[in-house]
């Protein structure tokens, strides 16, 4: 379903396509990568899947596969992928018992 509304130029199903072969992307990977790009195409107001925007979802894959090596290095739990700052503090829900 997700090839119909994100199909690809053809300079970009050959990255997606090296990439693939090259990163080895499970079936789900290779379909977050081109649900990724056709969501930059959307920000980007195109209406095709460029090469650019795949160059970029495929960065992102790679800079998120490099902080889990790392993190799995060190031994650490692994941190949610929304928190980029290790010294994001995390606002407190409000508890009305706990303020009176």
């Amino acid at each position: 379903m997700i090839e119909k509304y994100a199909a690809p130029d053809a300079a970009g199903q050959q990255l997606l396509r090296d990439a693939a072969g090259k990163m080895k992307f499970s079936a789900r990977g290779y379909y977050r990568v081109l649900n990724v790009a056709r969501t930059l195409a959307d920000l980007d107001g195109n209406e095709t899947v460029g090469r650019i925007h795949l160059a970029e979802a495929i960065s992102y894959r790679i800079a998120g596969e490099r902080d889990d090596s790392r993190l799995k290095r060190k031994g650490a739990p692994r941190r949610p992928r929304f928190i980029q700052d290790e010294g994001v503090q995390l606002p407190r829900p409000s508890n009305s018992a706990v303020e009176r």
